[in-house]
């Protein structure tokens, strides 16, 4: 699973990542969670760390902008606007995307 700018585990307070189309991610969350939950996860700088999935839902992008903008990582809702425009190109409130909770787990 990539990464995009605001994965930095150590540093910050992501624990949670949105994807489109909702319905895929939903998809691979289910298969995923009928095997291990423990995934691999690549940051921007090309290091794989490890995470636990713990929850999945599907959400409109404006709730998770409104109410969760700080799980992914973000101090303020405009950031995760900003953010989620530069990647997709468009930020329609209205549309569904699935949201995956996750915990980091250490490297030892």
């Amino acid at each position: 699973m990539k990464f995009g700018p605001t994965f930095d585990l150590l540093a910050g307070h992501k624990t949670m990542t949105s994807r489109v189309p909702a319905e895929r991610w939903y998809g691979w969350y289910r298969n995923v969670n009928q095997r291990s939950k423990v995934v691999m996860a690549e940051g921007p700088d090309g290091e794989k760390r490890p995470i636990r999935l713990i929850g999945c839902g599907v959400h409109k992008l404006g709730w998770v902008k409104e109410k969760k903008f700080w799980e992914e990582g973000f101090s303020k809702p405009s950031e995760f606007e900003d953010i989620w425009r530069n990647l997709y190109g468009r930020f329609n409130p209205d549309e569904l995307v699935c949201s995956l909770e996750f915990e980091v787990l250490l490297q030892g």
